[in-house]
């Protein structure tokens, strides 16, 4: 007597892709997938200043809405890049990873007005705004 052997339906024959697909989409990460990633997240980011603090609302695609709220004050560290378009620094985050943590910079990325706002930043470290 034959024993049954399940067929493209069985549970086993369902799963299994699943785990290629995960593998897949990792190595297209790992080869260029990130900065693809990391323009949808800017594409997706709004960047507003107020006289006391910088705020990132980010709303990703499946992701949700997320908000980061930094203070700006007089012993800030403010950071900015010289290459069009600019990019300031002014906190950092610890990010999980699964070999531990990193600490990662938080800022207005590639912004074409940086130098615009860095000097609005410094204003507002001196309390002039």
């Amino acid at each position: 007597k034959a024993l049954p052997t399940g067929g493209a339906d069985s549970l086993p024959d369902r799963i299994l892709p699943l785990f290629g697909l995960v593998f897949l989409l990792l190595g297209l990460y790992a080869a260029g997938g990130y900065a693809l990633w990391d323009r949808l997240r800017r594409r997706h980011s709004r960047y507003l200043l107020t006289n006391r603090r910088a705020l990132i609302v980010t709303d990703l695609p499946l992701a949700g809405r997320r908000l980061k709220s930094c203070p700006i004050g007089p012993d800030t560290v403010l950071e900015r890049t010289e290459t069009p378009p600019g990019t300031i620094w002014f906190s950092h985050e610890h990010r999980r990873r699964a070999q531990g943590s990193t600490r990662g910079p938080i800022g207005f990325e590639r912004i074409p007005d940086a130098r615009e706002v860095f000097g609005r930043m410094r204003a507002i470290q001196r309390g002039e705004i």
